[in-house]
């Protein structure tokens, strides 16, 4: 055992001096580093640690560049710049974060041109503490500053409040925590201050913002309530952007319209959920009759392909030949978007639209017969493998989760249609694609995507208990327990539809459980 974690340690060893080499950073910093990564995810890869430690060596260069271009001439302003760089030098953040916080005090006392530039050192301060993870102390900062330089400059304060909310979106979506609330926070502060009739275009730019910020903590809480206020957010924001004076914000802004209402569909269901799906069609309609010609051709693929995504939404809702027409329409608009994403080299925006177009194979393949519907389901999973081969786990774990997902249904669709020896061998290909997205999808920080993985493993063992009746008593009891969980996850309040679904689907095993395995047998599985 003792030579077994001296050969561990040597390896973190020679790891630390490698990256140390290669990224420029201290060793001490490296280890460091690797420590508290490891403290939050002791199962951490190298590729995982190397990526990390990449994005936090970025963020602390751009902290350098920013920090660079504050220009002073107070002789006690700069002799605390100097020291803070050479904190920065060291990779010493909560050093410099305190010598910005002492610049930033004696700026406070002075006049409005040292209250911009308190603010540019109290930005610094803020990113600084988000380097080292203290996103509460960056928030405060941010507060603080814009508050103080609202008097002077409520444009720049805006700019503050703004960034601010940006940053700790970012923050949030990576690390969980509070760090959202405090994103949705700062941008309603910014909203103080960058008044509509003072400051129209900035109060329309903080509106689009704060929608995003109350979409991403609505998916984390799952919380519908905060999905309308984001869909007013954005509808605030087009009263500013208008289409006549503003035409290329008032698409962006109709996009991001489209895709809160087309979420909301997605989870509501039944009539509600498909007004709103259509809501979001016509948004993106708006939004691609403005983005024509070659200078808006990257804008105009993105909303093609999240219109794609709507069409795909709809068309599962509808049963008859309507919904194989709109399934045909968004296979076009994803192979559009694809041809414009591999020339403009967009690899992740290409993986994603590859998935969704697997997807889309997927329900088109489902719904027809014979070998045209068992060839589309094999595009289905090319298409998601293809997805794959750019989108590595350790950088991209959401979206290599979905797509890992997506691959599960689709070999789960391809085992069901052809039964037999190759079909069970494809559904248990399918719940070990499901398995490794829930590795990513965490309850806590993705709970609608973990609840779905779940009722479609379920899904997938009841379909094996069809193909393999020597084991369906295990199989049976195996879906019983992933439906269980997707119901633990499933708010019946908000997502009625979806809990009312895996509740039925429990009912159904339950109820062939009870109609087929013995006692005897039910205790041996218990």
């Amino acid at each position: 055992v003792d030579a077994g974690f001296a050969g561990q340690d040597r390896r973190f060893d020679l790891l630390e001096a490698m990256l140390s080499e290669k990224l420029g950073i201290p060793i001490e910093v490296i280890a460091r580093e690797i420590a508290a990564i490891l403290e939050q995810t002791p199962a951490a890869t190298e590729g995982e640690l190397y990526a990390d430690l990449r994005r936090f060596k970025a963020k602390h260069d751009r902290l350098l560049a920013r920090v660079a271009q504050i220009e002073t001439f107070d002789n006690r302003l700069m002799a605390i710049k100097s020291e803070a760089k050479e904190a920065l030098d060291r990779y010493d953040h909560a050093r410099a974060a305190a010598l910005y916080g002492r610049a930033r005090a004696l700026i406070d006392q002075r006049t409005a041109e040292l209250a911009r530039q308190g603010a540019e050192f109290a930005q610094a301060e803020a990113v600084a503490w988000i380097l080292e993870k203290n996103w509460q102390a960056a928030a405060d900062v941010w507060a603080d500053a814009a508050s103080k330089l609202a008097p002077f400059d409520a444009k720049a304060a805006g700019e503050v409040g703004n960034f601010a909310g940006t940053m700790l979106l970012e923050f949030g979506a990576q690390y969980g925590g509070d760090a959202l609330d405090a994103a949705v926070t700062a941008s309603r502060q910014a909203l103080e201050i960058n008044r509509r009739d003072k400051l129209p275009v900035e109060w329309a730019g903080t509106q689009n913002n704060l929608g995003l910020a109350l979409r991403a903590k609505g998916e984390r809480q799952v919380e519908m309530a905060l999905f309308g206020e984001s869909v007013s957010a954005y509808r605030a924001s087009l009263e500013v952007f208008t289409r006549d004076q503003m035409p290329e914000a008032w698409a962006t802004t109709q996009n991001n319209l489209g895709n809160m209402l087309a979420r909301q569909g997605e989870l509501l269901g039944g009539k509600e959920g498909m007004r709103l799906l259509d809501e979001a069609v016509v948004a993106y309609g708006g939004a691609l009759e403005v983005q024509t010609g070659d200078a808006m051709l990257v804008q105009r693929a993105i909303t093609q392909s999240n219109l794609g995504n709507v069409l795909v939404s709809r068309g599962e809702w509808l049963e008859s030949k309507r919904g194989i027409e709109l399934f045909t329409k968004a296979i076009s608009a994803y192979r559009a978007s694809l041809q414009v994403y591999a020339r403009n080299h967009m690899y992740l925006d290409w993986a994603m639209t590859q998935n969704n177009l697997g997807k889309t194979l997927l329900r088109l393949g489902e719904r027809l017969d014979g070998s045209e519907g068992i060839g589309l389901l094999g595009e289905a999973v090319v298409a998601c493998r293809a997805a794959l081969t750019v989108l590595p786990r350790d950088r991209l774990p959401v979206h290599w989760g979905t797509t890992k997902h997506n691959l599960g249904t689709a070999l789960a669709s391809q085992g069901e249609r052809l039964g037999g020896p190759e079909g069970i061998r494809l559904l248990g290909e399918a719940i070990t694609a499901y398995r490794a997205a829930l590795e990513v999808r965490s309850s806590k920080q993705m709970r609608i995507d973990c609840a779905m993985t779940h009722e479609n493993i379920a899904l997938a063992f009841e379909s094996l208990a069809k193909l393999d009746t020597a084991q369906l008593c295990i199989y049976l009891r195996a879906a019983t327990m992933e439906f269980r969980a997707a119901l633990d996850l499933f708010a019946p309040k908000h997502m009625r539809f979806n809990f009312e679904k895996a509740q039925a689907g429990l009912t159904r095993v339950e109820a062939k459980f009870a109609e087929h395995c013995s006692e005897d047998r039910g205790s041996r599985l218990q």
